[in-house]
């Protein structure tokens, strides 16, 4: 049994955005899992070897309101959330101006977090910092300012 999955996704710009990679942590039968896509990707498998999962871990993703049960949580631990990770690549100029504190080189990455509090799920989103300030960034109580 196999499933096709084209990983555009239009973010509102002419051409689509593609998914790179999906990571998924704690879903149904998936532990911890990270997929690197192409343009178009087939998952093949036997029965109950997790093809259906990635795709309703990608619905779960885009959902306005999923449908989150303690069965869809690894083993049933509800205490440990579900993660759902989208990494996208090759912004349309429109779509890289829009994201630009979001892109880190050409990507993008956005997790959705399912735990007890929020079976809705929460999205997080990485922003870029300027580099020069990671040094003080680390130090964990700066006593001078300039």
């Amino acid at each position: 049994m196999s499933c096709v999955y084209d990983t555009h996704f239009s973010l509102g710009g002419v051409r689509p955005v593609q998914v790179k990679s999906i990571r998924i942590s704690n879903y149904r039968c998936i532990r911890d899992a990270l997929i690197n896509l192409e343009a178009a990707t087939v998952f093949v498998g036997p029965n109950g070897s997790g093809k259906s999962t990635v795709l309703r871990a990608l619905d779960a993703f885009y959902s306005g309101s999923p449908n989150i049960a303690p069965d869809d949580f690894y083993n049933r631990d509800t205490s440990r959330p579900i993660e759902i990770e989208l990494t996208f690549h090759q912004f349309s100029a429109q779509e890289r101006e829009l994201f630009i504190s979001k892109i880190d080189g050409d990507h993008l990455s956005v997790v959705r977090i399912f735990d007890q509090s929020s079976r809705n799920g929460r999205y997080f989103g990485t922003s870029l910092h300027f580099a020069g300030f990671r040094e003080i960034r680390a130090v964990s109580a700066a006593s001078y300012r300039l």
